[in-house]
């Protein structure tokens, strides 16, 4: 059965994110490809008929342009198909938590979440920084910045107020920046909670090893929604970067699958959660970033 699970959860991740890829980077090229045969079509037309006599301008363009505008086609059908698979199945029906929307939610909800704040101009930074001190974590903050890290959109140890500022500055310039994520540094050992939705098994929560090269690592668990403590005392131990923590440690951790298991319960529509890195030390889980997806 986990078999099962691992590869339904594969599929799912595979999914969502061709989903994304497609509704942010795809739909715009096939737009500008479009537009670009439209063109390549009026200027063959126009060459063809100042320069060949009418027999053969017929030829050409027949065997031409037919071509070239069944592509046109095609890729006019593809473009329509894609907006509709996403209106109806997913994109514009999603609703999106990034970072300090999820904190806030998962704070409200019981979750030991790391202090911090939302910044958008150098008041709002330099109030954050005298209740914060240092050193700090910074984070580029927006709904269509989906990996952070990949993008460089994260900085640690940030130990002075001009690096702070120059850090501010930077993020807020990134492509799809809705301003900064500023918080407090802390230490611990790096785990993943998630939660995805498939169409076997319903929700499915995976914890494993976090950071930022995960997939790499491929050490996680997995459970259908509505499992016990027992089942989670046993995910545990299936994840080697989990192996020799302290008891405080296990049971901090246990205490968050629960929670997140009643989470979904309780919020059935939520479709992905993603908490990357749930920061463990000295019996304490703390969330220090996170993300939701609704239906």
């Amino acid at each position: 059965m986990l078999m099962k699970v691992n590869k339904s959860i594969i599929i799912i991740q595979r999914e969502f994110f061709n989903l994304s890829f497609f509704a942010l980077f795809i739909i715009p090229i096939i737009e500008k490809i479009i537009e670009t045969i439209g063109r390549i079509i009026a200027e063959i037309k126009w060459f063809v008929s100042k320069s060949l006599n009418e027999s053969t301008k017929f030829r050409i363009i027949e065997i031409i342009i037919v071509k070239i505008e069944s592509w046109k086609y095609l890729f006019n059908l593809m473009f329509f198909f894609g907006k509709v698979y996403i209106n109806k199945f997913g994109w514009n029906n999603m609703k999106i938590f990034d970072e300090k929307r999820a904190e806030s939610f998962l704070l409200q909800e019981g979750f030991d979440v790391v202090a911090g704040f939302f910044i958008r101009n150098v008041k709002e930074l330099q109030m954050s920084l005298r209740k914060l001190g240092f050193p700090v974590v910074m984070k580029a903050s927006g709904v269509k910045i989906l990996h952070k890290v990949r993008v460089g959109g994260v900085k640690v140890g940030i130990k002075t107020y001009s690096d702070a500022l120059y850090y501010l500055k930077k993020f807020k310039k990134m492509r799809g920046s809705e301003g900064g994520i500023i918080q407090m540094q802390i230490k611990g050992k790096e785990f993943l909670v998630g939660v995805k939705f498939t169409s076997d098994f319903g929700h499915v929560v995976a914890f494993g090893s976090g950071g930022s090269n995960v997939e790499e690592k491929k050490d996680v668990a997995f459970r259908v929604l509505g499992f016990s403590k027992k089942d989670a005392l046993n995910m545990l131990k299936e994840v080697k970067g989990a192996k020799g923590l302290s008891v405080k440690d296990r049971d901090a951790i246990v205490e968050v699958l629960m929670k997140v298991n009643g989470l979904v319960k309780k919020y059935p529509k939520i479709r992905e959660m993603d908490i990357n890195p749930l920061m463990v030390e000295n019996g304490r889980a703390t969330v220090v970033d996170a993300r939701f997806v609704w239906v």
